[in-house]
């Protein structure tokens, strides 16, 4: 080894050796004849230091030499700093390294940016010379913690009895949320594979198989509009089981996690997780994802409004409303401005308002709510300096554009503590929603999922009333993971492909080999897969996920540090036989 410890491992219990560190000049303080060489690697920063009463000493003029970012190797002998001079933020803070022999490993070119945390280089240069990016402590101290999570998930689940299976990266495409992307197949000109989108008929085939209980670490490729929390390629924490209920995939689910931030953040985690069904968790937050750190929950009020003189009310189909105890600091600005702007983008009209004020209501629409205002008050459990805000559309408009309000509340209201980590299971998600344009349904999560038993009876005659044996774990607002309880018996998947409309010819040519091995004796069976990148996000204090990946792709899907996607050359198409058709807006 070309050293003997890292940059983070020194301690005065190291003071009097000899030895080798290798790394990266972090900074480097020239005074005169004297000169502080911070040296930095992946495990922290060690203050190193020469001093020579001959100003032409050779070591001096290398030091002076050097750049940031140059990589070298310091050989030296530890001691303790003066009391003056030790730094108590750095684990090395007491100790020092007097420089006998300085080896310059490689040299650095000027940088693009600072490698330091605070750096404000734009996300492209950074992306572009990710390898330099990485270098900043921050990043690497995310990438220590995705791999904490790694591994503080294989080793809870492996005590479960689960086995660590790779499924196929090459497949044939089939529906799933989101375009595929395809691979052109050489030898089978013509033809193309497709990358997984997930694992899911895999997976759900190794329970066939008898394994019994299985996970993987899994990429998932889907061609779709990006934003902060979603990628190209992401990584999931995927797993299914045998002859299973939904309880015993939450029991698995909340053990793993639990180690997790017992291992990476010394939490213990209160289990079980609460449990919520999906149309409380409208009722009450407008949302099937709700950030419960903070209260702020909605109510329905549509037969009271009805009985107003608002007009606005009269013409909904539902009134919604959300009360904001001590309101006071809820500005008419605000009112107008973002709260208002937060609600049209979800399809409201307007946010109509009032306030309750010396025990009435005040201002807004108040005087128009005359003849309720007592049971109003009373209904929505309204105090002195509350503020009230109503939205009237559909249920479903009502409840999007107050969930993006109560969002948008809570963070200028200061109402969350970001200290706290609230899991929360939602549950029985309708298994079919409508699609207007289709004048069809489709599947709420996939085609995959096992109606609650006690609604099978209404699949034929009422789709829409059935309810899917299916939950997502959403934590602090995030929906974490998606999961659900399997279809096993080849005539209830029938059922369910004949309500979406889909052909059986269609159904066959893209996922028959799963149907097929229905008829051979396939166990119950459920599973659920966790956002890898979104939860080491949460972890790590990020809000965009290419914070934790090594190599994320910018918010267009180019990857600035190779230039992807790019030409194939002739030759390579003449090989695939493909030819390029150029777009005509291009």
């Amino acid at each position: 080894m070309l050293r003997t410890h890292t940059a983070g491992e020194l301690t005065k219990a190291n003071v009097g050796q000899s030895i080798s560190l290798c790394g990266w000049v972090d900074q480097l303080r020239d005074i005169g004849q004297l000169v502080f060489l911070s040296l930095r690697d992946r495990y922290g920063v060690t203050q190193c230091v020469f001093e020579s009463a001959n100003a032409e000493h050779p070591l001096l003029a290398k030091l002076k030499s050097l750049g940031h970012e140059f990589c070298v190797r310091v050989d030296g002998v530890v001691r303790m700093r003066s009391e003056k001079d030790i730094n108590r933020s750095q684990p090395s803070g007491e100790i020092e390294v007097v420089i006998d022999e300085l080896t310059i490993l490689n040299e650095s070119c000027e940088l693009p940016f600072q490698v330091r945390d605070d750096v404000m280089a734009a996300d492209d240069l950074r992306l572009k010379f990710r390898y330099l990016d990485l270098r900043r402590p921050k990043m690497q101290r995310n990438l220590q913690i995705r791999h904490q999570v790694v591994q503080a998930t294989r080793e809870a689940l492996s005590e479960l009895g689960f086995l660590e299976i790779e499924t196929p990266m090459l497949i044939r495409s089939t529906p799933e949320g989101a375009r595929d992307f395809v691979v052109p197949s050489r030898l089978h000109p013509g033809k193309f594979y497709a990358l997984p989108q997930s694992p899911q008929l895999y997976k759900q085939m190794l329970m066939i198989s008898g394994c019994d209980r299985y996970f993987q670490f899994a990429q998932a490729f889907r061609d779709e509009d990006l934003r902060a929390d979603r990628v190209p390629v992401h990584t999931q924490i995927d797993m299914e089981m045998s002859f299973v209920e939904e309880k015993d995939v939450f029991a698995a689910v909340e053990k793993y996690m639990s180690n997790i931030f017992m291992k990476v953040k010394g939490i213990k985690l209160d289990t079980p997780f609460h449990i919520m069904s999906y149309q409380e968790a409208m009722d009450r937050f407008g949302c099937d994802k709700p950030d419960t750190r903070f209260a702020l929950e909605l109510k329905t009020i549509t037969e009271l409004a009805y009985k107003s003189s608002f007009g606005v009310f009269k013409d909904a189909s539902c009134v919604r409303c959300l009360v904001v105890p001590n309101g006071e600091s809820v500005t008419r600005k605000d009112l107008d401005g973002e709260l208002a702007d937060a609600a049209k983008i979800y399809g409201a009209k307007g946010l109509a308002w009032t306030r309750v004020k010396e025990g009435s209501l005040s201002g807004g629409i108040g005087k128009f709510l005359s003849e309720i205002e007592k049971p109003l008050l009373s209904e929505i459990g309204a105090q002195e300096g509350a503020l009230i805000l109503f939205v009237a559309a559909s249920y479903n408009r009502c409840c999007a554009a107050l969930s993006a309000v109560r969002l948008k509340l809570a963070a200028k209201l200061d109402l969350i503590d970001h200290s706290q980590f609230n899991f929360l299971w939602v549950n029985d998600f309708p298994l079919f929603e409508w699609d207007e344009d289709r004048k069809a349904y489709n599947a709420m999560h996939h085609l995959f999922t096992m109606p609650k038993v006690e609604d099978i009876q209404y699949l034929d005659s009422d789709p829409g009333r059935v309810r899917g044996q299916l939950y997502d774990l959403v934590l602090n607002g995030v929906e974490l993971c998606s999961g659900s309880i399997r279809i096993n018996r080849p005539e209830i998947q029938s059922q369910v492909i004949d309500i979406v409309g889909m052909p059986k010819e269609e159904a066959e040519s893209k996922f028959g080999f799963l149907l097929e091995s229905f008829k051979y004796g396939a166990p119950p069976h459920g599973g659920s897969a966790v956002g890898l990148d979104r939860l080491v996000a949460i972890l790590c204090g990020e809000s965009s996920i290419r914070e934790v990946i090594a190599y994320p792709c910018n918010n267009v899907g180019v990857f600035p540090l190779d230039n992807s996607p790019a030409q194939l050359n002739p030759q390579q198409l003449g090989e695939l036989k493909l030819s390029i058709n150029p777009s005509q807006d291009a």
